[in-house]
């Protein structure tokens, strides 16, 4: 009680200062209200704590930092036991989330963010596999940075919707969804204005997007969806603005995909110049035919 810098709290240890949790205890059930982040590591390995998923944590929170749920896994917990419900986490005042803050957590788990938050990390869920990540009200994150899906995979092979994302969604870092299992995505009716490098690269399952999701893209980076099974729909459609200036090497599979372009524009150019199928919307003079 005299300590001036740190609490303890049912094994737990807290910063008085910072008001954050520093290491989350096994004994512990609950986070006090009143505190306002998750430090870094705070709440790494819990897999060895079958009863991790119990602990209930705080509308307070603001900030979850770097690897705080970082290699957790009750994966085995929840497939013993099939009637279990479903574990719901809400992190509605969470601001930012940290590079790496949930990277390999598994398990029955549904995590949702409010609206407050703005930034998530590199790699924030890489090899990260839950039962829904529900991103859709945060209006304010228009990045989604380096490799923060990687290999993402589906909880229990569902084959259902499980992540969702918000509309917001401006740029879309290099590796973002690389080797994910993009069947699990709900993109929404995100435009990106920039795609980079392997963002979708070798991801398993149909990217499924509507036939806007290029509306205003600018740039697309070296094999951003090289090996990926990507389709619009049902056919391999692909509508290039005039404002796409850059198509890196290898961007998309083989020659099987299409392209609707304008006349006249890089997108056209490029389509020609690397033999891809394209339409730019005028029609040859057959009259001479008739």
């Amino acid at each position: 009680a005299d300590n001036a810098n740190y609490a303890s709290i049912d094994g737990s240890l807290y910063s008085k200062k910072d008001k954050e949790l520093l290491a989350l205890a096994i004994e512990t059930t609950s986070v006090p209200d009143g505190i306002l982040s998750i430090g870094e590591y705070a709440c790494i390995n819990h897999w060895l704590q079958p009863e991790w998923y119990k602990v209930k944590f705080p509308n307070s929170i603001e900030v979850i930092k770097s690897y705080a749920f970082y290699n957790i896994d009750n994966s085995a917990i929840t497939y013993q036991n099939k009637d279990k419900n479903t574990m719901k986490i809400r992190f509605d005042r969470v601001k930012s989330v940290g590079d790496y803050a949930f990277a390999m957590l598994e398990g029955n788990i549904d995590l949702y963010f409010g609206g407050a938050l703005s930034e998530i990390g590199t790699g924030a869920f890489i090899y990260t596999c839950l039962h829904g990540l529900h991103l859709e009200q945060c209006a304010k994150t228009t990045k989604i940075r380096e490799d923060t899906f990687a290999g993402y995979r589906q909880w229990g092979l569902s084959g259902k919707k499980e992540v969702f994302l918000p509309n917001s969604i401006e740029e879309i870092g290099n590796g973002a969804f690389s080797g994910a299992s993009t069947s699990a995505f709900s993109f929404g009716s995100m435009k990106p204005i920039s795609i980079g490098n392997y963002a979708f690269g070798d991801t398993r399952g149909e990217i499924d997007v509507d036939d806007k999701f290029f509306g205003r893209v600018e740039s697309i980076g070296n094999y951003a969806f090289k090996g990926g099974s990507f389709k619009i729909g049902v056919k391999d459609i692909i509508d290039l603005p005039s404002s796409c200036t850059f198509i890196g090497k290898n961007a998309f599979n083989g020659k099987d995909t299409m392209f609707k372009v304008q006349p006249g524009s890089y997108a056209e150019e490029w389509a020609q110049e690397n033999g891809y199928e394209y339409d730019n919307g005028t029609k040859a003079d057959t009259s001479w035919l008739n």
